[in-house]
């Protein structure tokens, strides 16, 4: 790509309160001039063209989470973590230090603090690892629109069960339907999980057990609980719950579903797996983070961790190598043009999306 000034721009949806809205904005950075008098990106940097963007709930939470006195103290922001794309361009620096180069198609997460999101035309990103998130070549079995639909899913997954003897347990997932709880249920399948059982929706009920569940709870008719201990009267309980949509239906007689000693509890919303902002969220996850607090100085007869972010681990190549082997398999709910961004967040604030909302900034 050819830049014939100091500064380049692009659009990008933006927002800097939960009352004012989301806007497509202009976006600028700066470049570098060269020896030779023409301009390129930072030279630690590359310069990528968003294809498509995908759409994930932690967008709804952050947006709502924007209020006085944080939308102040944050200012302008972006939304969006996944994202697919060609290289456009690369500085000398990142050229030497990685194995990318310009035309390269990518998938990529850029972490939700990095200012100007993936709802846009560009990203500039840093490849070093963990720095903005992470880049890597698109896996080759899907096409660039679907490329974007993983990365943020997978990088959850394993942030959730790294360092995790996963053979051979037993586990509940609750929000097997969900991105995170179908790949989720693939993952511990893959790591030779002996039992998996999964909450679920009717209309999902049977792709979850497609992936690996032995067996599903139907959540939508109330509390998960008997249910839970129902899969445990037979005397084997469960080694770990993973909880992907935030729930505390168990917690009133949790001791009975894990092993006398032992039991692993890990989410990565709390208790609640909120899309609105309000106080009894906040007291739920106030609950979520004391519990967190007690498990880690063993006051707690299991241990409980709560996962929020995906940092601290480079994770991203070994999502790609499955993704090619067909080892996982992203799920797609829906399409949107970049112009239709307000529709595809409204339907994510709906919390009713089976795979992954994908925003197509470019068409196929």
């Amino acid at each position: 790509m050819t830049f014939t000034s100091d500064t380049f721009t692009y659009k990008a949806y933006t927002y800097t309160s939960s009352t004012s809205g989301v806007r497509l904005d202009d976006i600028t950075i700066k470049l570098e001039k060269q020896r030779d008098g023409t301009y390129n990106v930072p030279a630690d940097k590359i310069l990528v063209k968003i294809h498509a963007a995908a759409l994930n709930p932690v967008d709804v939470k952050l947006y709502n989470l924007s209020i006085w006195p944080l939308n102040y103290l944050l200012g302008k922001r972006g939304l969006g973590e996944d994202y697919s794309g060609k290289i456009v361009a690369i500085g000398d620096k990142a050229q030497l230090s990685t194995a990318f180069k310009e035309g390269d198609l990518v998938s990529g997460f850029s972490t939700s603090f990095v200012p100007n999101g993936t709802f846009a035309e560009y990203i500039l990103v840093d490849p070093s690892k963990n720095a903005d998130g992470q880049l890597t070549h698109a896996p080759k079995n899907l096409s660039l629109t679907d490329a974007s639909s993983w990365p943020e899913v997978y990088g959850t997954v394993r942030i959730m069960t790294v360092g995790v003897d996963l053979k051979d347990k037993k586990f509940l997932v609750l929000g097997g339907g969900s991105s995170i709880g179908r790949s989720l249920i693939q993952y511990l399948r893959l790591e030779g999980a002996k039992e998996i059982y999964a909450t679920a929706s009717p209309r999902s009920a049977a792709v979850v057990k497609e992936l690996g569940a032995k067996g599903t709870i139907d959540y939508t008719k109330g509390s998960i609980l008997n249910p839970a201990l129902e899969l445990v009267s037979n005397g084997e309980p469960f080694d770990i719950i993973y909880d992907c949509v935030g729930s505390n239906d168990l917690f009133p007689k949790i001791e009975y579903l894990f092993p006398k000693t032992g039991g692993r509890y890990a989410t990565i919303v709390g208790d609640a797996g909120f899309l609105k902002l309000s106080i009894s969220s906040l007291l739920s996850t106030l609950t979520s983070v004391k519990r967190s607090l007690l498990s880690s100085y063993n006051y707690l007869p299991y241990t409980y961790k709560l996962h929020l972010g995906i940092t601290g681990l480079d994770w991203i190549e070994g999502g790609r190598q499955l993704i090619e082997e067909g080892k996982l398999k992203p799920f797609i709910d829906s399409y949107y043009k970049f112009s239709e961004f307000d529709k595809a967040f409204d339907h994510l604030k709906t919390g009713k999306v089976s795979g992954k909302i994908i925003l197509k900034v470019e068409e196929d």
